[in-house]
């Protein structure tokens, strides 16, 4: 019990630390290395875990889209630059790994709440601090007076589509606390939508719609929700209204035809190279500037054999989701050790909702971002996994996943996908 309970103490350290980053900007602490040391403890203690859930597809889907990221530079002699792959992605599949095996405990996943709520917090706190002063107490200049963080936070984008991506699990965690903290978090979520504006991410504000639009459907129904969405779509008038950017979103806008150049040129790549693609990391070698789209940058990178890897495990994480939101009853027909208890089954589904409204936000983001391979998407989707594999522990009669049961109609969606992007790129572009 003491290794298990190592294991999830230095995975929410590490957790805290690659948000944060107090090594970047504390002076003691530049050059040490702490987030492998961390990463290493957490992964040896979790060898040492007793139960480790491993039931879902994601895991071998893992491993493929790391193979195939390094191949697609390999098969095009980049030898160098895939074993940069290989270290700098190796990371995000471990994280991934243990993250959905290791939170196997309804506490466990609480926990991780409670580090990304205040870890955003901080970072909220301090993107208001960074537009008043103009500089931030880690040094973070604002761009072109959006405020932004370090790491893969340090740009405006990215910094909003985390802070989203995090306000569900914060409104969960300020649902389920005391009401002093409940004010508490409810002022931290105050400073975060007050941080998501000092972005001024037009694709955040679309991202924010999404999430309150997916929330009033699933809280009230469609018919009800068409009463309800105008008052939840509030925030979203207001940030449209401080926006100064959001008011320029046309297709004939010059950032906007930047895009569809981009995508264009996605396309050309992934014609002549339509299996692997051209490489991952390898687009603007192709074209001056990058993707600003997920989905395309996949696809131009890692080619058809890549992307459709790549987009079954977004599309799988989805489809957990919903499989444990509507999945109503609860009658495992043996009880087992690992099973939990019936009264914690409306506690999980509560929890796979919030991620779920987290996970629409970030796929509707990436679409107008490239951030296919962001640590950030993997952590969530790896907490999805976890909390699907808690319900189906909890609740039997949940459908099992797998690629042979799938894989056919994800290949299709896959197809489908790439149909829709060129499309979308055509008229865009005409």
């Amino acid at each position: 019990m003491l290794s298990q309970s190592k294991s999830i103490i230095f995975l929410l350290i590490y957790l805290f630390l690659i948000y944060i980053r107090p090594q970047e900007f504390i002076e003691e602490l530049q050059g040490v290395p702490l987030l492998p040391v961390v990463l290493v403890l957490a992964t040896v203690f979790w060898t040492q875990e007793s139960r480790k859930g491993m039931q879902a597809p994601h895991f071998k889907l893992m491993g493929w889209l790391y193979f195939l990221m390094c191949w697609s530079l390999i098969k095009g002699g980049l030898l160098e630059e895939a074993f940069a792959v290989f270290g700098d992605f190796f990371p995000v599949v471990l994280l991934f790994f243990l993250v959905a095996s290791g939170i196997n405990t309804l506490q466990r996943l609480r926990a991780m709440f409670v580090v990304i709520g205040i870890a955003m917090t901080i970072i909220a706190i301090h993107s208001i601090d960074e537009a008043a002063n103009g500089v931030g107490w880690t040094g973070a200049v604002p761009i072109q007076g959006r405020v932004i963080y370090l790491g893969f936070l340090s740009d405006p984008n990215d910094l909003s589509m985390a802070m989203l991506m995090a306000m569900p699990l914060m409104v969960y965690t300020a649902y389920r606390a005391g009401w002093l903290m409940r004010v508490v978090w409810l002022a931290a979520l105050a400073a975060l939508m007050y941080a998501i504006a000092l972005c001024d991410s037009r694709g955040a504000v679309l991202s924010l719609g999404t999430i309150l639009l997916h929330f009033s459907v699933l809280r009230f129904g469609v018919r009800r929700s068409m009463l309800a969405a105008p008052v939840l779509l509030l925030p979203v008038a207001i940030l449209l209204l401080g926006s100064s950017r959001v008011g320029d979103m046309s297709a004939k806008e010059e950032s906007a035809e930047g895009r569809v150049q981009a995508w264009t040129q996605g396309f050309l790549m992934f014609f002549s190279n339509p299996l692997f693609g051209v490489g991952k990391g390898q687009f603007v070698s192709y074209h001056h500037i990058t993707a600003h789209n997920s989905y395309m940058l996949a696809l131009a990178e890692l080619g058809f054999f890549g992307f459709t890897v790549w987009l079954s495990i977004l599309a799988l994480s989805v489809r957990m989701c919903m499989a444990v939101e509507f999945q109503r009853e609860c009658k495992p027909p043996e009880p087992s050790p690992d099973m939990l208890p019936a009264e914690e089954w409306d506690e999980v589904r509560l929890c796979s909702r919030v991620l779920w409204l987290g996970l629409t936000g970030g796929l509707t983001a990436m679409f107008f971002l490239s951030r296919s391979y962001t640590m950030l998407i993997y952590v969530h989707m790896a907490m999805v996994v976890a909390t699907w594999q808690m319900a189906r522990r909890s609740n039997m009669l949940m459908p099992a996943m797998s690629w042979s049961v799938h894989g056919k109609r994800l290949v299709l969606l896959s197809m489908g996908a790439v149909v829709f992007l060129y499309l979308v790129t055509l008229k865009l572009s005409s």
